[in-house]
């Protein structure tokens, strides 16, 4: 009986710049708010309250809470790549053809390719894309990323830790990225 290891983890967060753009816009809001409180506009300030506060709530979840969930699993046998709620991805390494770096925004492989399922944010994207009989699984929070190309899809890979997913990936499965 062989002893399987716990796979190689690596989480795919929202990018930097979106989370940064989130909380100014929470504290745009405070500012605005305690300007109304200041110069008795109360009714006002409640209504910024009210509707901004919600909003920030359910803007948090969607942008920071819901991304930190994503990850990239590297185990033994196979790559799975989790971007709850949208999709749950299985890659064994024997379907894995060829794997190399790209640019996401330059690769010919993935132009013309539109979302299908998941969400795309800034630099940030979890989900199925498609177009011209083709269709790529992309997580990645960065421009370089890493393409495994398989039988039937490509499977783009941007974790925030590149250099340890190309290593855990040869280390773990065999595949050597040209």
């Amino acid at each position: 009986m062989s002893e399987q290891r716990a796979p190689d983890i690596f989480p795919v967060p929202q990018a930097l710049v979106v989370i940064l753009a989130l909380l100014g816009l929470a504290l745009g809001s405070a500012w605005l708010t305690a300007w109304f409180f200041r110069n008795d506009m109360h009714m006002a300030a409640a209504v910024v309250l009210v509707l901004i506060g919600p909003m920030l709530f359910l803007l948090w979840n969607i942008l920071y809470m819901k991304p930190s969930d994503t990850r990239i699993m590297v185990g033994d046998g196979a790559v799975v790549v989790e971007a709850p709620p949208y999709f749950t991805a299985t890659v064994p390494a024997d379907s894995i053809l060829k794997a190399y770096r790209c640019d996401i925004a330059s690769d010919p492989h993935l132009q013309g390719l539109t979302r299908d399922t998941g969400t795309q944010i800034g630099p940030y994207r979890a989900g199925i894309f498609k177009g011209q009989g083709r269709e790529a699984v992309i997580v990645s929070r960065r421009r370089d990323a890493l393409c495994l190309v398989t039988d039937g899809r490509l499977v783009v890979l941007g974790p925030r830790d590149l250099p340890g997913l190309g290593a855990a990936l040869e280390a773990r499965l065999g595949v050597r990225l040209s």
